[in-house]
């Protein structure tokens, strides 16, 4: 269900944009230029794993606790350039399991030639990207002496979903067959809050432990840059086509605060307790190649 509606919004987003857009080129009086690309590559996620204190801390368990998560994929990233000015994209990147990754949309402003080959512009950025945290009980598995750690016999996998918005300043080469952009700036990222709960029972006896946790967002500032190099093998006034390269990096400083709810044998004296992690460097980087269509 959930790959059926990130596919969904990625065609309403692709509609949305191309819909508009034909209406500014006709206000501009210039030609539409639609461009796919489709690109396989490899993301990786860093946060480095700590020891564990004295709560736990949920971005310990990314991917299998030690500190990497990282993600094969297939990009489709449909572009539409209404103008000499203006462009806008959507993308979406499929994980190796065919669940989408990644869904992404930017509107692109660029300014008038500044000299010969080189010009720039802004680029207004909204991302959609999925993580996952994987067997976070283990922390009570290690620390929760006297109990059951997790009554749950489930294997423990929480899809993390983070959220960025933000705004990338471009500069651009471009010459009869290849074209080089670099984009750099920065945005605010958060985690979507989910909701877990771990049931404990006492070795040898009756008591039971309720252990709830609500997270909260975890909002960030990030600095990010991407570079993107194509070459065509075939151009003409009406098609355009070839091979690119794309890398981008991400770093922020990111932790997963929760609210802690604690009820022991009854929910009568339930105990709560505001927990912020630390803030520890996390960073996103992306590496691909493809091949593209302009038409």
């Amino acid at each position: 269900m959930k790959k059926a509606l990130y596919l969904l919004y990625f065609l309403l987003a692709t509609l949305l944009l191309i819909y508009p857009a034909e209406g500014m080129a006709q206000q501009t009086g210039s030609g539409e230029r639609l461009s796919v690309d489709l690109q396989a590559g490899i993301r990786t996620y860093h946060r480095d794993s700590l020891p564990d204190g004295k709560n736990i801390d949920f971005l310990n368990f990314l991917d299998t606790g030690t500190g990497w998560d990282a993600f094969q994929f297939i990009g489709l990233t449909v572009s539409l350039k209404t103008s000499d000015r203006w462009t806008f994209t959507s993308n979406l990147k499929l994980y190796s399991d065919f669940g989408p990754g990644h869904f992404g949309i930017a509107s692109q402003y660029s300014f008038r030639k500044a000299c010969g080959l080189f010009h720039g512009g802004l680029r207004g950025v909204f991302g959609v990207s999925k993580l996952y945290i994987n067997q976070f009980n283990q922390y009570h598995v290690r620390n929760d002496s006297g109990f059951i750690a997790d009554l749950n016999p489930n294997y423990r996998q929480i899809n993390l979903t983070d959220l960025n918005l933000g705004v990338n300043p471009f500069a651009t080469l471009d010459t009869r067959r290849f074209h080089l952009k670099l984009a750099a700036g920065a945005g605010i990222n958060l985690f979507i809050p989910f909701s877990e709960t771990i049931v404990q029972k006492q070795v040898n006896g009756n008591l039971k432990r309720e252990l709830r946790y609500n997270t909260k967002p975890g909002t960030a500032i990030y600095a990010d840059a991407e570079l993107t190099a194509r070459f065509d093998l075939l151009k003409s006034e009406d098609l355009n086509a070839g091979i690119m390269l794309q890398a981008g990096v991400l770093f922020s400083r990111r932790a997963l605060p929760y609210l802690r709810e604690t009820n022991t044998w009854t929910y009568e004296n339930t105990v709560s307790d505001d927990i912020r992690p630390a803030k520890e460097w996390f960073s996103r980087s992306d590496v691909s190649m493809g091949i593209y269509l302009g038409l």
